[in-house]
């Protein structure tokens, strides 16, 4: 090869590096690429608050404190400031038709229902009772143990008559099944290996309210 040719490719060869370096001078200098504006979402609408319900009672006023230590004192229950906020609690628990029902006899109701759960007094001894006056209370008694009840007008314990050896008794079917009535005290027994055996229960009391032979 001539030195003409090697100097004609020599030159071909830095007319080509200069068009490429041209070329990289007249590109602008990169830049990003505009984002694509974000879509707006929608804000979510915010729920409407519900309009707080109203209370039956929003407050404790001094007379209706009055009143419920009047009731408690009635019903022979030791008062305690809780019983203004369980009162309240008692109040607004009520639909508002009911709490207009029974507004004059509310506290007389909410004392009902907190001695339907008081625990009998420590140390307390069953008063004995005629079977007819423990008739008449049946409805406020509760069984607290075998044959003896508590009354929850007062909280107090009582129980029916004791054994009388000198009554006479009578057989009486009550559910099916057979039973020694005492005559007099109304003592229900039940013969267990042929020995009868008193069941703490009295005829007209408590499970046998409706009980008759």
């Amino acid at each position: 090869m001539s030195d003409i040719t090697k100097s004609i490719e020599v030159l071909v060869k830095e007319i080509n590096n200069l068009k490429m370096l041209v070329e990289n001078l007249e590109k602008p200098k990169g830049t990003k690429p505009k984002a694509e504006p974000k879509e707006k979402k929608p804000k979510a609408e915010k729920p409407e608050a519900e309009p707080k319900a109203e209370k039956n009672l929003p407050r404790m006023s001094p007379a209706i404190t009055a009143g419920l230590k009047a009731e408690a004192e009635k019903q022979s229950v030791e008062w305690s400031d809780e019983f203004k906020k369980e009162f309240a609690e008692f109040a607004n628990a009520m639909s508002p038709d009911d709490y207009k029902l029974k507004s004059k006899t509310l506290a007389e109701e909410f004392f009902e229902t907190k001695k339907s759960v008081m625990p009998p007094l420590e140390g307390q001894e069953p008063e004995i009772l005629t079977v007819d006056e423990l008739h008449t209370l049946n409805k406020n008694l509760t069984e607290v143990s075998p044959g003896i009840f508590r009354n929850k007008l007062n909280n107090a314990l009582v129980t029916g008559p004791e054994e009388d050896s000198d009554e006479d008794f009578e057989e009486a079917i009550i559910g099916g099944v057979e039973y020694m009535v005492g005559h007099t005290t109304k003592r229900v027994y039940q013969t267990v290996d042929e020995s009868d055996t008193f069941t703490n229960q009295w005829i007209g009391v408590g499970k046998l309210y409706d009980a008759d032979f």
